[in-house]
Protein backbone atom coordinates (compact mmCIF):
# COMPACT_ATOMS: atom_id res chain seq x y z
CA UNK A 1 0.00 0.00 0.00
CA UNK A 2 1.35 3.57 -1.00
CA UNK A 3 1.22 6.71 0.83
CA UNK A 4 0.05 9.45 -0.83
CA UNK A 5 2.52 12.33 -0.92
CA UNK A 6 0.68 15.43 0.23
CA UNK A 7 2.28 18.99 -0.05
CA UNK A 8 0.67 22.20 1.64
CA UNK A 9 1.44 25.98 0.10
CA UNK A 10 0.57 28.23 2.96
CA UNK A 11 -0.01 31.84 1.61
CA UNK A 12 0.56 34.19 4.40
CA UNK A 13 0.21 38.38 4.71
CA UNK A 14 -1.71 40.66 6.41
CA UNK A 15 -5.38 41.38 6.30
CA UNK A 16 -6.15 42.90 3.42
CA UNK A 17 -2.81 41.76 1.96
CA UNK A 18 -3.58 39.75 -1.10
CA UNK A 19 -4.09 36.32 -0.07
CA UNK A 20 -7.11 35.70 -2.14
CA UNK A 21 -5.89 38.15 -5.08
CA UNK A 22 -2.60 36.06 -5.44
CA UNK A 23 -4.82 32.31 -4.68
CA UNK A 24 -7.10 33.24 -7.27
CA UNK A 25 -4.58 34.20 -10.08
CA UNK A 26 -2.45 31.04 -8.33
CA UNK A 27 -5.16 28.75 -9.53
CA UNK A 28 -7.90 30.06 -11.11
CA UNK A 29 -10.58 29.31 -8.71
CA UNK A 30 -13.39 31.83 -8.35
CA UNK A 31 -14.70 34.30 -5.69
CA UNK A 32 -17.37 30.97 -5.20
CA UNK A 33 -14.58 29.06 -3.70
CA UNK A 34 -14.12 31.87 -1.12
CA UNK A 35 -16.21 30.71 1.45
CA UNK A 36 -15.27 27.03 1.33
CA UNK A 37 -12.40 24.62 0.60
CA UNK A 38 -12.48 24.35 -3.24
CA UNK A 39 -10.81 21.23 -4.90
CA UNK A 40 -9.65 21.82 -8.59
CA UNK A 41 -8.31 19.96 -11.25
CA UNK A 42 -4.56 21.42 -11.71
CA UNK A 43 -1.66 20.45 -13.89
CA UNK A 44 1.57 20.71 -12.60
CA UNK A 45 4.89 21.70 -14.69
CA UNK A 46 5.08 19.00 -16.24
CA UNK A 47 1.41 18.52 -17.20
CA UNK A 48 0.45 16.15 -14.65
CA UNK A 49 -2.84 16.18 -13.17
CA UNK A 50 -2.81 16.83 -9.91
CA UNK A 51 -5.46 17.90 -7.47
CA UNK A 52 -5.75 20.93 -5.44
CA UNK A 53 -7.88 21.48 -2.06
CA UNK A 54 -7.46 25.77 -2.20
CA UNK A 55 -9.42 27.83 0.16
CA UNK A 56 -9.08 31.91 -0.74
CA UNK A 57 -10.57 32.93 3.11
CA UNK A 58 -7.99 32.52 6.02
CA UNK A 59 -9.47 30.86 9.13
CA UNK A 60 -8.58 33.90 11.09
CA UNK A 61 -10.64 35.75 8.75
CA UNK A 62 -13.80 33.52 8.89
CA UNK A 63 -13.31 33.75 12.73
CA UNK A 64 -12.08 29.54 13.57
CA UNK A 65 -9.62 29.37 15.89
CA UNK A 66 -6.95 27.03 15.53
CA UNK A 67 -8.09 24.90 18.29
CA UNK A 68 -11.23 23.88 16.37
CA UNK A 69 -9.51 24.65 13.08
CA UNK A 70 -9.59 20.99 11.45
CA UNK A 71 -12.81 20.14 12.61
CA UNK A 72 -14.84 23.25 11.45
CA UNK A 73 -16.40 23.09 7.98
CA UNK A 74 -15.26 24.08 5.69
CA UNK A 75 -11.12 23.85 7.32
CA UNK A 76 -12.46 20.02 7.99
CA UNK A 77 -11.75 18.69 4.48
CA UNK A 78 -7.82 19.15 5.42
CA UNK A 79 -8.19 16.20 7.30
CA UNK A 80 -9.56 14.21 4.65
CA UNK A 81 -6.85 14.55 2.44
CA UNK A 82 -8.42 13.71 -0.76
CA UNK A 83 -5.76 16.02 -2.42
CA UNK A 84 -2.05 16.62 -3.89
CA UNK A 85 -1.62 19.70 -2.74
CA UNK A 86 -3.16 22.15 -0.22
CA UNK A 87 -3.27 25.65 -0.63
CA UNK A 88 -4.06 27.77 2.69
CA UNK A 89 -4.10 31.51 3.23
CA UNK A 90 -3.24 32.42 6.85
CA UNK A 91 -3.26 36.14 8.36
CA UNK A 92 0.07 37.42 10.16
CA UNK A 93 -0.15 39.67 12.74
CA UNK A 94 -3.80 38.11 13.78
CA UNK A 95 -4.34 37.22 17.33
CA UNK A 96 -4.17 33.96 16.06
CA UNK A 97 -0.87 33.09 15.40
CA UNK A 98 -0.10 31.42 12.09
CA UNK A 99 2.19 28.68 12.96
CA UNK A 100 -0.47 27.57 15.58
CA UNK A 101 -2.74 26.43 12.04
CA UNK A 102 0.88 25.49 10.49
CA UNK A 103 1.04 22.59 13.40
CA UNK A 104 -1.99 21.39 12.49
CA UNK A 105 -1.49 21.20 8.84
CA UNK A 106 1.78 19.14 9.51
CA UNK A 107 -0.26 16.08 10.12
CA UNK A 108 -1.84 16.19 6.89
CA UNK A 109 1.34 17.18 4.75
CA UNK A 110 4.06 15.42 3.94
CA UNK A 111 5.94 18.66 2.68
CA UNK A 112 4.58 22.23 3.95
CA UNK A 113 6.22 25.48 1.98
CA UNK A 114 4.89 28.91 3.03
CA UNK A 115 4.98 31.90 0.62
CA UNK A 116 5.06 35.54 2.58
CA UNK A 117 3.99 38.39 0.70
CA UNK A 118 5.10 40.58 3.31
CA UNK A 119 8.25 41.03 5.31
CA UNK A 120 7.21 38.40 8.56
CA UNK A 121 8.33 38.28 12.14
CA UNK A 122 11.02 36.95 13.78
CA UNK A 123 9.47 34.75 15.81
CA UNK A 124 7.56 33.03 12.89
CA UNK A 125 10.59 32.42 11.05
CA UNK A 126 12.08 30.95 14.16
CA UNK A 127 9.43 28.66 14.07
CA UNK A 128 9.67 27.25 10.63
CA UNK A 129 13.36 26.78 10.72
CA UNK A 130 13.07 25.00 13.82
CA UNK A 131 9.90 22.49 12.15
CA UNK A 132 12.35 22.62 9.00
CA UNK A 133 9.66 24.32 7.25
CA UNK A 134 10.88 25.90 4.06
CA UNK A 135 9.76 29.37 2.88
CA UNK A 136 10.73 32.05 0.79
CA UNK A 137 9.09 36.06 0.61
CA UNK A 138 7.69 37.09 -2.24
CA UNK A 139 7.03 40.88 -1.66
CA UNK A 140 3.13 41.24 -3.25
CA UNK A 141 3.48 45.37 -2.10
CA UNK A 142 5.72 48.13 -3.15
CA UNK A 143 5.56 51.65 -1.37
CA UNK A 144 1.87 50.62 -0.55
CA UNK A 145 1.26 49.61 -4.33
CA UNK A 146 0.64 46.35 -5.48
CA UNK A 147 2.55 44.52 -7.52
CA UNK A 148 0.79 42.59 -10.30
CA UNK A 149 -1.65 39.50 -8.40
CA UNK A 150 -0.31 37.35 -12.19
CA UNK A 151 3.77 38.21 -11.52
CA UNK A 152 3.47 36.69 -7.90
CA UNK A 153 1.80 33.86 -9.12
CA UNK A 154 4.35 33.11 -11.99
CA UNK A 155 6.94 33.22 -9.33
CA UNK A 156 4.82 31.13 -6.97
CA UNK A 157 4.46 28.38 -9.57
CA UNK A 158 7.74 28.52 -10.79
CA UNK A 159 9.09 28.43 -7.44
CA UNK A 160 6.82 25.85 -5.92
CA UNK A 161 4.85 24.10 -8.49
CA UNK A 162 5.20 21.29 -8.10
CA UNK A 163 6.80 21.58 -4.53
CA UNK A 164 10.34 20.14 -4.64
CA UNK A 165 13.62 20.66 -2.90
CA UNK A 166 15.23 20.88 -6.13
CA UNK A 167 13.01 23.59 -7.84
CA UNK A 168 12.77 25.76 -4.07
CA UNK A 169 16.88 25.93 -4.31
CA UNK A 170 16.75 27.29 -8.37
CA UNK A 171 13.89 29.83 -6.47
CA UNK A 172 15.87 30.97 -4.09
CA UNK A 173 19.11 31.55 -6.50
CA UNK A 174 16.64 33.42 -8.84
CA UNK A 175 15.77 35.32 -6.22
CA UNK A 176 19.07 36.15 -5.08
CA UNK A 177 20.51 37.13 -8.39
CA UNK A 178 17.25 39.86 -8.92
CA UNK A 179 18.34 42.03 -6.26
CA UNK A 180 21.32 42.97 -8.41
Amino acid sequence: MSVKTRSALIIIAKQNGGKSTVIRATTGVSRAGQQSGKYMQLKDRRNNPITALVYVASPQESGVDPNDFLNTPPYSEIAKGDYDILILPLEHNHQWNPQDYIEQVKNYANKIYVVFLEAPSQHLIGYLKTNNIVYDVINYTQNEEYEDPFYVAYRIRMGYWPPDQTTIKTMRLICLFSYF
